[in-house]
């Protein structure tokens, strides 16, 4: 119970967030209290709670302790439960937030309690003079506490008996405001707000309470019994406080003699017995004890030893903050008229002989808003104790303004601010704020204090508020628990109940009448005015008040409705700041509903969809699709319902999923519909939908980040299953774990493939698949469809033919043409009408504009036979008119009768221009082709025979194969083993498209590495206007029907004439710097690789990719494959899964410009990625310009790897204990730090890389080491090896170039030690002599090839020299000699020690 707070205490607290009218003026507020919603953390401070309230007011609850502690900057609520914890070995009770006191577990010499408050941290413990003090803590709750006593009142005794079914009628009767205040009292509640522990007989006598607040440790000392004396010591470590005693009997702790602020207050204590009776005869005093202080308590023993007292009696010494944002006080005539009251309560009235009135002064809270307007402002103070002799009075709460100002320490009866007689204080007519009527069942005490708020807030003096009675004649007196009572939730409290500035209208949907008005509120504390939207000159603005304001609007008499708005600014410091809108939306002069949307196009998953209605009546929602389901499909005026549009299912006959719904919503005879459009899984890759709901196919030309993703996903997966050769090393090599098949990755989009050349002997594998889908490609069509490719449809292209302009003849393979305006072109046609067969039965067959809204047939097309045919055309060869009514019908069969007649050219347009042929509604057959990389033995031919022999194969003959899949097939129906036996035949001898009887598609060409290269090939002969002439591709395309991503695509045209910027712009080519594939074919005289010739089709977009090796064999193949690594599939596909990340875009927004700014002109640099190697009993630490560490390799058991900064940079340790450095292209600037370890030599390679091939390299063999030797190489971002250079680097920091000895391989001893000792020396060929130099002394030992003591082995690469003899310990140089006069020495080559 007691370990709880609440803010404004109980009900009559809650009344004071209902909004009054007067607050709005003229504006009439319902009277209803505000719910609570919840609180608002950030605004929390050390006392002051903030809530949002339902009706979008605010109430800001202070409480008479701290409730939050300051942690980070965060405000965190105190817990002062009492929990078990360890401090400096013992166990402690302690507590969290607040004062953060400890408390010992048991009492004895040493055991001390500890608080902390302004980051000094006092202790004190209870002083026994014959170290017999011994308790136990026991923690209880407070009202379990022995000093909680029931006091004997003097109040009136009602006759009502309260039982457990009266109170359970009275909580069914509660009315809904007090149950919202009911719950707004709890929500206000805080937790874990007191504590409380007892050490039962701690001398026998007595009883010892302590009990914590989040400012106080209270101290009880529970007497039971009469004593000859009362007094208590304790010993104090005031932590460099200076304590000063105080006219009020109290002690203050602190910073200097100087301060007058504390830090701790012991409060001047007081005691009272069980009747109630009190005393103050209690002297409080301190003393110097060493480095410490004694604090003493005295109880006067005479009032404790009179006959009158009922024991137990309690004497309250409290520890204290001063850091409450509620002080009271309390002052009283009589005994005590020089000195204040601070107790357990505050009091106002008469008893039987002294007057009593009480000061409170409240801090105001810190974080309200700028311009809120105060609703109401509460003290709330929880009663004690009433007393009452005679009459009834009433609790006045007075503004102190004008009075003198006072304190809680000095303040007396006689020298407080008003007139100390009897009712003295109304001769200065202070301001009476509220009055209470005092009663003795009244238990909460609510004052209204929102003037004097008001004022404090509008930064007048806070001289706080006197308590009195109404007649301080009249013996009745209220007492009230203060901010010292140890229950912390009867502690008084005070709210601030405000709005924000606010606008309490923000739409506004009238009629369509003239002088309609709308009263707006507006809550806000300074000036404001309104601005009306300038294009609205229908809404104006009247009677303007100081919180209310109207809008009036003018008849609309259109039958649409208008929208426009009214901006309240309030001016802060001269500024206007807005505080609200109200969008003013009129309705026509007929029913109208509106929709915030009519066409809602999504993906193919499960989703939600909220609709907005804004309507002057009912409506209803409903669908036309079972899979559109409505949610809160009826309303009235402006609401909103919800579609659940559930997933469209994969369809397994490569038809299209794209499905369509319509929802229509119904007001009265108006009705407005949505037409939902849900995409399937492959249609949503080539149609973006934007945040309004509306796609648009991608043309082809604009890349498409979603669908580059799916076409890098097919070319990664077209590897898969693994066939041939060399599928082992590449691209095997780089496949990471779990990747499915080009089949499965298609069949999870709903599309059936084959495959092509899968035989291991094959090459150029590929699979091809279709599907329908929705691809509104568009051609610059304008209005009509069908008739032609590009716009209206039915006006024919003027040919020439029997003298006569616009005749349809049988030569004239596209008589009907749209790249003509329409005209009234007369026709006199006089040919076949054969030959408009002929003219539409091609291409303007199948295409359209992808108006979906037809009605009649047209074209006379695929939705009923052959096409072109003309009803009624003949019985009479002088006539074949086609008239204004007629149709292309396909029931009349093709004759040879001659028209001879003029007509306007509009006739035959009308004749055509109503629906559509084969692909209606956009929708279109796509066909994929996703080729694979290299993967065979064959495949690898093709790849070198591109460039050296044509014959082994090449990219261009993989293209054929492609196209021959598509458009023929082998040929061969009867012996082709793919038909099994059908006589139909198959996709392998037919070819593909024929086979699935497929026309007017639109392609995606995909592939990698090898694939690429076909697949560039392939997409720039599809976009070739020469083509359909070819065998390989007939019929005719255009490049919106082409979509061609490859990647790492090696060169594929050898003629850079070729090369049309313009002509291939749906050719994507993502191609990573790092890739040495990507530089291939090439011309091999032109080292640096740029304008060598060779070029591919379509755009390049060069990325540095940072490489993305998840291969468990990569690093164990060596460093010619791991250099090809810029190759991987995973590099490119880890890339594109993170691009998006990169722009901090949604996939579908990357655009090709978004490629260009991280493009990087590799071709122009000439550089390629590079290795850095370093063999050697050395440390390898790369640095970059800045000094931070990019990379680092030690082969040292012991080695510690420091922390590495990102760079690319990619580094491991080969199988042969060399250490590899892969640097690549765009890598910047870095040093190459060395560091040798052992004796011995080292070998150092700078190298640009190819797949399998060093290019350009730097190399330095056999450089001596010894421990402790350094080296540099510096190696530059835009350099090729060649530029930079070795250095060893000597103590003093000077470098050299470190001497090179080619000739000496290695000279190594076989045991460490001097004496009898072999060297195996390994050398060039041509060395006839080796030699020994002590350096020591600077002997010499020279050997021949004949020595007695060598031993020679000639293995026809290098000499092993055996060398055997009696070595000194020291350091060996090693010389060689090569002819007769050229030695080479290499220094400190090995060391020998004593044993």
């Amino acid at each position: 119970m007691f370990k709880r707070i609440t803010a404004a205490a109980l009900s009559l607290l809650f009344v004071f967030s209902i909004i009054p009218a007067s607050a709005l003026d003229s504006l009439s507020v319902e009277e209803t209290t505000a719910k609570i919603v919840s609180e608002v953390t950030e605004m929390r401070e050390e006392s002051v709670k903030y809530f949002l309230c339902d009706d979008g007011s605010y109430i800001a609850a202070t409480y008479a302790a701290p409730v939050h502690y300051n942690e980070n900057g965060v405000w965190k609520e105190i817990d002062n439960t009492l929990t078990l914890s360890s401090k400096s070995g013992e166990t402690v009770y302690s507590t969290k937030g607040g004062l953060n006191v400890t408390i010992p577990s048991e009492l004895g010499s040493g055991k001390r309690f500890t608080a902390t408050n302004g980051g000094y941290t006092i202790s004190f413990g209870v002083k026994s003079i014959d170290n017999s003090l011994s308790a136990q803590a026991k923690v209880v709750e407070t009202d379990a506490l022995p000093s909680v006593v029931k006091m004997n009142s003097t109040a009136e005794i009602s006759d009502e008996k309260v039982t457990a079914s009266s109170m359970a009628q009275k909580a069914e009767t509660l009315t809904e405001k007090q149950k919202v205040e009911k719950f707004n009292n709890e929500q206000m509640t805080v937790d874990k707000q007191s504590g409380a522990v007892v050490y039962k007989g701690f001398n026998q006598q007595s009883d010892l309470e302590y009990i914590v607040t989040s400012n106080s440790l209270k101290e009880n000392i529970v007497v039971y019994k009469p004593q000859a004396e009362y007094v208590y010591s304790f010993d104090l470590d005031s932590d460099g406080l200076i304590p000063v005693e105080q006219p009020n009997g109290s002690i203050i702790l602190v910073e200097s003699a100087v301060s007058e602020e504390a830090v701790f207050t012991l409060d001047a204590p007081y005691m009272y017995d069980a009747n109630g009776a009190e005393s103050y005869d209690i002297e409080l005093s301190i003393k110097e004890n060493g480095d410490e202080y004694v604090v003493t308590v005295e109880a006067d023993s005479i009032w404790l030893n009179n006959s009158e007292r009922e024991f137990p009696v309690v004497i309250d010494p409290t520890w204290s903050a001063p850091n409450s944002s509620i002080q009271d006080v309390y002052v009283i005539n009589g005994t005590f008229a020089n000195s204040p009251r601070s107790n357990s309560e505050i009091r106002a009235g008469r008893n039987l002989t002294n007057i009593v009135r009480s000061y409170i002064k409240l801090t105001l809270p810190t974080n309200l808003p700028i311009g809120y307007s105060l609703y109401y402002s509460t003290l709330v103070l929880k009663k004690q104790n009433y007393f009452k002799v005679s009459k009834d009075i009433d609790i006045r709460a007075y503004d102190c303004k004008d009075a003198a100002s006072w304190s809680t320490s000095s303040i007396s009866w006689n020298n407080q601010p008003f007139d100390n007689s009897n009712n003295g204080y109304l001769h200065s007519k202070p301001e009476l704020l509220t009055s209470v009527a005092a009663k003795s069942d009244l238990d909460s005490y609510s004052f209204s204090i929102t003037k004097a708020v008001q004022r404090w807030l509008n930064g007048e003096i806070n001289n706080g508020i006197m308590l009195a009675s109404s007649d301080e004649s009249t013996k009745t007196q209220v007492d009230f628990y203060s901010t010292r009572t140890s229950a912390s939730e009867n502690r008084p409290g005070f709210v601030i109940s405000y709005q924000p500035p606010h606008v309490a209208r923000q739409v506004w949907n009238p009629t369509y009448e003239s002088s309609t008005c709308r009263a707006i509120g507006v809550s806000c504390g300074l000036p404001w005015t309104v601005e009306i939207s300038p294009d609205s000159p229908w809404l104006t603005v009247t009677d303007l008040k100081a919180n209310t304001f109207k809008l009036k609007v003018d008849e609309n008499t259109l039958a649409s409705e208008r929208v426009g708005t009214a901006t309240v600014k309030m001016t802060a410091n001269g500024t206007g700041i807005a505080i609200g809108t109200i969008t003013v939306t009129q309705f026509g002069a007929e029913p109208s509903v509106v929709l915030d949307t009519e066409h809602l196009d999504v993906k193919h998953t499960n989703q939600t969809k909220t609709i907005t209605v804004a309507s002057n009546s009912s409506w209803s929602a409903s669908s036309d699709s079972s899979w559109i389901e409505i949610e809160n499909g009826n309303g009235i005026g402006n609401s909103a319902f919800r579609m659940t549009i559930q997933e469209n299912p994969k369809k397994e006959d490569n038809t299209t999923g794209l499905r369509t719904g319509t929802v229509t919503v119904q007001a009265g005879t108006v009705s407005k519909t949505i037409t939902v459009r849900q995409f399937d899984k492959v249609s949503e890759l080539f149609n973006p939908i934007n945040s309004d709901g509306i796609s648009e196919t991608r043309p082809s030309t604009e890349y498409n980040h979603p669908l580059a993703q799916w076409a890098m996903k097919l070319a990664y997966s077209a590897y898969m299953p693994l066939t041939g050769g060399f599928s082992g090393i590449a691209p095997g090599l780089f496949m990471e774990d779990n990747i499915d098949s080009a089949e499965d990755v298609l069949k999870d989009y709903g599309i059936k493939s084959v495959a092509f050349n899968t035989d291991k002997k094959d090459t150029v594998c590929h699979i091809i698949g279709h599907k329908q889908i929705y691809a509104d490609i568009n051609y610059n069509t304008s209005d009509n469809t069908n008739g032609g490719n590009n716009a209206t449809l039915g006006v024919y292209k003027n040919v020439s033919g029997s003298g006569f302009e616009g005749c349809f003849i049988s030569n004239d393979q596209s008589g009907l043409r749209s790249d003509d305006a329409m005209d009234s072109t007369g026709m006199y046609c006089g040919g076949y009408s054969g030959s408009i067969w002929n003219t539409l039965s091609s291409d303007g067959a199948n295409n359209t504009d992808c108006v979906i809204k037809t009605n009649t047939n047209t074209n006379g097309g695929n939705n009923n036979g052959y096409m072109g045919i003309l009803e009624g055309t003949g019985g009479c060869k002088s006539t074949g008119v086609i008239p204004v009514s007629s149709s292309l019908w396909t029931n009349d069969s093709v004759d040879n009768i001659w028209s001879n007649h003029r007509r306007n050219s509009e006739i035959f347009w009308n004749t055509l221009s109503s629906d559509g042929a084969n692909n209606t509604d956009c929708e279109r057959t796509l066909v994929v082709v996703d080729i694979r990389g290299s993967s065979t033995n064959k495949d690898w031919l093709t790849d070198v025979g591109t460039q050296l022999n044509p014959k082994w194969g090449s990219f261009r003959a993989g293209m054929e194969m492609v196209l021959k899949s598509l458009y023929h097939g082998t040929g061969d129906t009867e012996n082709c083993k793919k038909c099994n036996g059908n006589s139909n035949g198959c996709e392998y001898c037919k070819g593909y498209i024929p086979f699935n009887n497929i026309s007017n598609p639109i392609f995606l060409v995909t592939g990698h590495s090898l694939g690429a290269a076909v697949a560039n090939l392939v997409a720039e002969h599809l976009n070739s206007n020469s083509c359909k002439d070819t065998n390989h591709c007939p019929g005719s395309r255009k490049i919106e029907d082409i979509y061609a991503y490859t990647f790492a695509t090696p060169k594929t045209e050898d003629d850079i004439s070729k090369y049309d910027d313009e002509k291939n712009q749906n050719i994507f080519n993502i191609l990573n710097n790092n890739d040495i594939v990507t530089f291939v074919p090439t011309n091999f005289s032109k080292p640096n690789w740029s304008d060598n010739g060779w070029t591919r089709y379509g755009r390049d977009f060069r990325i540095t990719m940072p490489l993305y090796l998840n291969s468990r064999f990569l690093k164990m193949s060596g460093t010619d494959v791991f250099g090809a690594g810029g190759h991987a599939m995973s590099t490119y596909s880890h890339w594109l899964e993170n691009l998006p990340d990169k722009f901090d875009k949604k996939a579908e927004d990357i655009t090709a410009e978004d490629l260009k700014s991280i493009s990087d002109d590799r071709d122009a640099v000439g550089l390629l990625p590079r290795l850095f190697k370093v063999k050697c009993p050395v440390d390898v630490t790369l640095k970059d310009s800045d000094g931070n560490i990019v990379a680092y390799e030690s082969a040292r058991e012991n080695a510690v790897y420091p922390e590495i900064a990102e760079s690319g940079i990619t580094s491991y340790i080969s199988e042969d204990n060399e250490k590899v450095f892969f640097l690549p292209f765009g890598c910047e600037d870095v040093t190459a730090e060395i560091e040798a370890y052992d004796y011995g030599t080292m070998n150092v390679a700078l190298e640009t890389i190819g797949a399998g091939d060093q290019l350009e390299s730097m190399t330095y063999s056999n450089v001596s080491l010894y421990p402790g030797k350094d080296f540099e190489i510096q190696i530059d971002e835009n350099s090729v090896p060649s530029e930079s250079q070795l250095m060893a680097v000597a103590e003093d920091g000077t470098q050299t170039e470190p001497s090179k000895n080619p000739y000496l391989k290695s000279a190594v001893p076989d045991t460490p030690y001097e004496g009898n000792n072999y060297i195996t020396v390994v050398t060039d060929r041509s060395v006839t002599k080796v030699q020994f130099v002590h350096r020591d002394s600077g002997y010499t030992m020279t050997y021949t090839r004949d020595n007695v003591d060598v031993t020679l082995v000639d293995d026809g690469e290098t000499l092993t020299w055996r060398i055997r003899r009696d070595f000194h310990a020291s350091v060996y140089d090693v010389g060689v000699k090569v002819g007769s006069y050229d030695w080479y020495r290499t220094e400190r080559v090995f060391e020998l020690i004593r044993a």
